[in-house]
């Protein structure tokens, strides 16, 4: 295992630390001032009581926010440190983990590494003594994982926590692969204009209206999943001329953190637009990130068995569409916003691939394949050239045309 060392840079943010704590700045100020989990907050708060003297009032400020609970799968009763997620991280072991990953400014997926202990009953020594056992360990762990969710957060996890262990994992490793699940027959995965209607739907009867309004935003805009959820509404309505006639549009910037780049959006959507200017200037959900997953998959999952694209009880092999929409339903999403704003634009991948990938080759090999057809669709728009025979997505000779269109009661010119 690697030797703990504490860098400057982690020491002068636990000096900032203390010195914002003893001047009553609450905790949402010093996790977004010093860049540092909400959890990470409470670890080194409770530090700080050890090693100085907080009289009971400033304690009672300061701490009166209960730490949610962490999501588990196993209900057995447990050690404490495998059935209580906060006790898990004062694990000496774990603790050790997560400032390592604090100092290498990392994602360490605490929680994740939680879930899998929790199910497969192991310590975290134990789940990373070998390769084999982790292997064991993880097995166990996909066992008792929900259908809806995807592993592939919980393999990143692993990924991290055996390096930290000084463990190698041979490329191409079978179950820890640093591939994404995204990969596949994929780039077809797409919802109609009916079926977007009807899972936003049940998406607002199943998990509340406000992820009804998260996913009809989320499906205009195709942020990543963890993104969508954190994003806080920053748009500016934007006016232009069609026709002698004045339309309103939507820009906004998103963060990516994955790709630590941020990319500017446009919002076209009449009801995507309404929605972002009701939340603007706060998230839309502010469930934990764990029960925001949970709903909104099991919602999503629910809409995409209703309108025909899964069904209960099949099994799927991965690289089907069907496999995409039954253990990623969220991703899903990101997937069917990328064929819709292809239509928008005639087909043109380095318009889309701007607005939320770095390279236009991932957009239309894993996203929104172009095939023979979209090229002899090329001049087709709903709103001043419409065919005969209407497909299943509206097609566009430009934006501004689908603009038009979705502001006219999606009718031709």
């Amino acid at each position: 295992m690697p030797k703990l060392r504490h860098s400057t840079v982690y020491m002068n943010k636990r000096n900032q630390f203390y010195r914002l704590v003893q001047a009553k700045k609450g905790p949402e100020e010093i996790c977004r001032d010093l860049g540092i989990h909400r959890a990470t907050y409470y670890r080194w708060l409770h530090g700080m009581k050890e090693h100085f003297e907080l009289n009971d009032r400033e304690w009672t400020i300061e701490t009166k926010t209960k730490v949610p609970d962490i999501f588990k799968l196993n209900e057995k009763e447990l050690p404490d440190e495998l059935s209580d997620g906060h006790e898990f991280r004062k694990i000496q072991l774990i603790q050790e983990y997560i400032t390592m990953q604090e100092i290498n400014q990392s994602p360490h997926y605490v929680n994740h590494i939680f879930r899998i202990c929790n199910a497969a009953e192991c310590t975290p020594e134990q789940l990373s003594e070998s390769l084999e056992a982790a292997k064991t360990h993880f097995m166990k762990f996909l066992q008792m994982f929900p259908s809806e969710q995807t592993a592939e957060n919980y393999r990143k996890a692993m990924r991290k926590f055996l390096q930290f262990r000084g463990i190698t994992i041979p490329p191409r490793d079978r179950i820890f692969s640093g591939g994404t699940d995204s990969k596949g027959d994929y780039a077809k995965v797409y919802l109609s204009l009916t079926e977007l209607d009807q899972v936003a739907k049940i998406v607002g009867e199943d998990a509340g209206s406000e992820y009804e309004d998260l996913f009809r935003v989320h499906h205009e805009v195709f942020a990543r999943p963890t993104t969508m959820l954190k994003w806080i509404p920053n748009f500016e309505a934007t006016h232009v001329d069609i026709d002698g006639k004045s339309y309103t549009f939507g820009q906004a910037s998103i963060l990516e953190p994955k790709q630590k780049k941020t990319y500017d959006k446009i919002i076209i959507d009449p009801k995507a637009l309404k929605i972002l200017s009701d939340y603007s200037g706060k998230r839309i959900v502010t469930d934990s990130e764990d029960l925001y997953e949970r709903k909104y998959a099991k919602a999503l999952k629910r809409g995409y068995v209703a309108i025909g694209k899964i069904h209960d009880g099949q099994t799927y092999t991965k690289g089907q569409e069907g496999w995409l929409f039954y253990n990623r339903p969220i991703y899903c999403i990101r997937h069917s916003s990328a064929v819709t704003w292809m239509h928008r634009t005639s087909f043109d991948a380095s318009m889309v691939a701007n607005m939320g990938w770095e390279k236009v080759d991932t957009l239309t090999n894993f996203y929104a394949k172009s095939t023979s057809a979209n090229m002899m669709q090329k001049g087709v728009c709903y709103y001043c050239n419409p065919p005969s025979i209407k497909s299943s997505l509206p097609l566009f000779c430009s934006p501004l045309h689908s603009l038009v269109w979705y502001n006219n009661g999606r009718m031709a010119k």
